[in-house]
Parts: structure tokens; C-alpha cells; sequence
């Protein structure tokens, strides 16, 4: 089964309160005027037999500047910073049971993009493009009603230099295992 929905959107805004950064910090400023316009949309499938899911999402969205004067008229056009304007994910997951009672193994691939955004007026910013990678194995088991299963995770597989909208390196290479159960 595949599934698909796509969604668009226009917006008029007075007034946008956003996010700058500073050589001292982040602060919030009032744009006189700003225009967003943009598309989301969402693929997902698998086989019948819940054996392989795929799921894929992205969304383009163009959030720019539209103020004539005031502070930033003279960035009138550009992107406002500090928000992506492209990003997507997508994640396959497999399952498969094991010859004993209620147990399978799983395991899972994750892909996350992030367009170029900048941490200032693209007029006078250098954007950078993010790409990461993650990868996963899962145990899962079920006993008289008691579920228990096992992940282990290795996030940003390439060691990808990544940033939040703050500037902020975020987190390289990462080993994850967690085990939870219900009782």
C-alpha cells in the first residue's frame, strides 16, 4: 500500500517577531513585513505483511522578507535567517520474526537534509547544507502479554558537521542502545 498527501500554503505576515544573531548572542527583532510560501509533502508504503516500510517527507518553504523600510528594508527579497528553506527525512524499516514464539529482529536506515540556510541575510551570508545518516538493529520479544525489546543506534554515520538555526555544532558520530520493557 502507498500512501501520499501534499500540502501548500501562502502567508501575509505583519509584525514577524524573528530570531538574529549577534557577535554577543541571539536576539528577537520586529520585521515590518514578511511572506512565506511553501510545500510540504509526505510518501509511505510497505509490503502487506509489515516485512519493509518506507516513509519519505520534505518540505520547501520560502520564508522572505518583504519590509520597503524600516531596519531591514534593505534586505527586502532575502530569506530570513536562521530558518531552513529546504528539508526532508526519509527512514526504512524492516522486521522480521524469528522461528521463536512472538520475537523479531528489526532493523531500521535514516537520511535527514536540511537545505542551505544561513545564520544571517543571505545577501550576505555563506549558506551550508547538511546531510546525515543513521542506522539501527532492534530486538523486539513478547512473553505472556510482557513486551520487551532492544535498540541499538549509530546516529550521523559519516560524522557530518552539523548545526542548529543558533549556530550551535550539534552532536557527531553517536552509539544509542536503549531496552525498555512492560511488566
Amino acid at each position: 500500500v502507498v500512501e501520499a498527501e501534499v500540502t501548500g500554503f501562502l502567508r501575509a505576515t505583519e509584525d514577524l517577531i524573528a530570531l538574529f544573531t549577534t557577535q554577543f548572542g541571539s536576539v528577537n527583532e520586529n520585521l515590518f513585513e514578511a511572506r512565506s510560501l511553501g510545500v510540504e509533502g509526505i510518501v509511505q508504503g510497505g509490503r502487506s505483511d509489515g516485512k519493509l516500510n518506507v516513509q519519505a517527507n520534505g518540505t520547501w518553504l520560502d520564508l522572505r522578507n518583504s519590509s520597503e523600510s524600516g531596519e531591514f528594508g534593505a534586505f527586502n527579497g532575502d530569506r530570513i535567517p536562521n530558518r531552513p528553506w529546504l528539508f526532508a527525512s526519509g527512514t526504512a524499516r524492516t522486521r522480521w520474526p524469528l522461528p521463536m514464539r512472538d520475537t523479531a529482529i528489526t532493523g531500521f536506515w535514516t537520511t535527514r537534509y536540511t537545505g542551505a540556510f544561513t545564520r544571517n541575510w543571505e545577501s550576505v551570508s555563506n549558506p551550508a547544507v547538511q546531510l546525515a545518516h543513521g542506522a539501527g538493529v532492534g530486538l523486539l520479544w513478547n512473553r505472556d502479554g510482557r513486551d520487551a525489546a532492544f535498540t541499538a543506534e549509530l546516529q550521523n554515520l559519516t560524522d557530518a558537521t552539523l548545526f542548529d538555526v543558533f549556530g550551535v555544532q550539534r552532536p557527531g558520530r553517536a552509539v544509542f542502545a536503549k531496552l525498555s520493557t512492560t511488566w
